[in-house]
């Protein structure tokens, strides 16, 4: 679905937006971003790293499960750390899950993968994944540039419009 919404003219995706926010109250905007949410999902999951992820929280309930009513801006995504890290799994004996030995060394293991694992992850695995479906898939010219942020993860920031390029300069 989001790669047909891509290949629409600047005109049909607002047309689409405003009948979609007509029949769900919803803002033409936060529709259009839970689309880029979808599609974002779909490209890391179809990714070779995928199936090391878990979607959790509150939009995991409400996408996936359909257990809650909500439309929330934001996807919780978790890495198995043992792929993530298997330096600091890699002494956990064979069918045994790695745990860290004591609180402090669960601490440690936290702020090392917090601190450099994490963001070198972001930066040379999923942010290229995203950022070459969008370009792959999408659209020709790419619609948002993808940022990596340490702290918060991959963003997404839409490129303007022209008209709202426009907006903003007048």
């Amino acid at each position: 679905m989001p790669e047909s919404y891509f290949r629409l003219s600047a005109r049909d995706k607002s047309d689409a937006l405003n009948a979609a926010s007509a029949v769900s109250g919803r803002p033409p905007h936060l529709l259009e971003k839970d689309i880029w949410v979808v599609w974002s999902l779909t490209a890391l999951f179809e990714s070779q790293f995928g199936s090391h992820l878990v979607f959790k929280g509150g939009t995991a309930l409400s996408k996936a499960y359909n257990v809650i009513r909500r439309f929330s801006e934001d996807v919780d995504l978790t890495y198995d750390i043992r792929a993530l890290a298997p330096q600091l799994v890699g002494n956990a004996p064979e069918g045994v899950d790695a745990i860290p030995p004591s609180r402090s060394q669960e601490k440690k293991w936290s702020a090392g993968i917090r601190r450099e694992l994490l963001p070198a992850w972001l930066r040379d695995h999923a942010h290229p994944v995203v950022e070459a479906a969008q370009v792959g898939k999408a659209t020709k010219k790419p619609a948002a540039s993808v940022k990596t942020d340490t702290k918060k993860g991959i963003g997404l920031v839409k490129t303007p419009t022209k008209a709202a390029s426009k907006r903003k300069t007048a």
